[in-house]
């Protein structure tokens, strides 16, 4: 027969204060866990709150540029009108010049003229 097994297991009262320091140890970092974890929260918070101040500035910008882009269109729109309506000025100008005695191919005739007489 194989001797008895021998009783290699110490006492129950002697593992208490090991087990004790490993539970005190693992509560620590539970609680430094906890306490990362709360941090992280609040940082997520900050940055979702930065986030939206964003979106209302970009938002506000976009308004903005909308609106300037509006205006820009109907200034546009004036110096297109105000160009043509100086365009067609100009050339009734010239009609009226071209039409007219006193323009500058009939001064050279008058000129001309003159000229003839004199000698």
């Amino acid at each position: 027969f194989p001797p008895p097994p021998q009783h290699t297991h110490s006492s129950p009262l002697s593992t208490l204060p090991t087990l004790l320091s490993v539970t005190q140890k693992k509560l620590r970092e539970l609680e430094r866990l906890a306490e990362l974890r709360k941090e992280e929260a609040e940082a997520a918070a900050r940055l979702h709150a930065e986030l939206d101040r964003a979106r209302d500035e970009l938002n506000t910008t976009r308004s903005h540029l909308h609106h300037t882009t509006e205006e820009l269109q109907e200034v546009k729109h004036s110096l297109r009108l105000r160009n043509l309506e100086e365009e067609e000025e100009e050339a009734e100008r010239r009609r009226l010049a071209a039409a007219s005695p006193s323009d500058a191919g009939g001064s050279d005739v008058s000129d001309g003229l003159q000229q003839q007489q004199q000698q």
